[in-house]
């Protein structure tokens, strides 16, 4: 005789939505998203003091390659934007108050942040690629001072420092995401 699948799973399903939520767990969660809106200030107040800057900047000098820097920095701020708000536009509460929801919610941020990484170092190389460029096109100090060696020594060494600090973020985030994983199929199983 077989087991009706369907009962099974309402049984499952049941089971599921009466367990309690690991306090431990609630609270990781609680200060994960915490900290998720703390850092959805920084980038208003960096929008407000770097695109208002160049903004105020560009509008004072009148001169129209800082029109065009206002204008990458504003499109840049809002590529950042639209993407940070897309990425994380389902992170913000469990579906359920179980464990398994829990779970689930920080296995959506693991990979929301996984995602982050690479497109930080997108942003990041975009950033500097236009940088150097528009400091070569600049018409009002020489390209050879501002991109001297000594500067593109240093320019070397931040981004080496970047993607090694984005390396061991992600392998972080990599080991985080397997330990979750793991825990998620346990509770599955049980």
């Amino acid at each position: 005789m077989k087991i009706d699948a369907e009962l099974e799973v309402w049984r499952r399903q049941w089971r599921a939505e009466c367990e309690e939520v690991l306090p431990d767990l609630r609270e990781r969660v609680e200060r994960q998203t915490r900290r998720m809106r703390f850092m959805h200030l920084v980038p208003v107040f960096a929008t407000i003091l770097v695109a208002g800057g160049v903004t105020a900047w560009a509008v004072e000098s009148w001169q129209r390659d800082i029109f065009v820097l206002a204008f990458a920095v504003w499109a840049l701020f809002a590529a950042v934007w639209g993407w940070s708000l897309w990425n994380i536009h389902e992170e913000w509460r469990p579906i359920a108050q179980t464990s398994s929801a829990y779970i689930d919610l920080s296995v959506r941020r693991c990979l929301s942040r996984l995602r982050a990484t690479v497109f930080g170092a997108i942003v990041y190389f975009c950033n500097l690629a236009f940088s150097v460029w528009w400091i070569s096109r600049h018409t009002e100090t020489p390209a050879t001072t501002l991109l001297s060696p000594s500067v593109l020594i240093v320019i070397c060494l931040v981004t080496t420092l970047v993607l090694v600090m984005l390396a061991r973020y992600r392998r972080r985030l990599l080991s985080e995401l397997s330990c979750l994983l793991d825990l998620q199929k346990q509770l599955r199983r049980n």
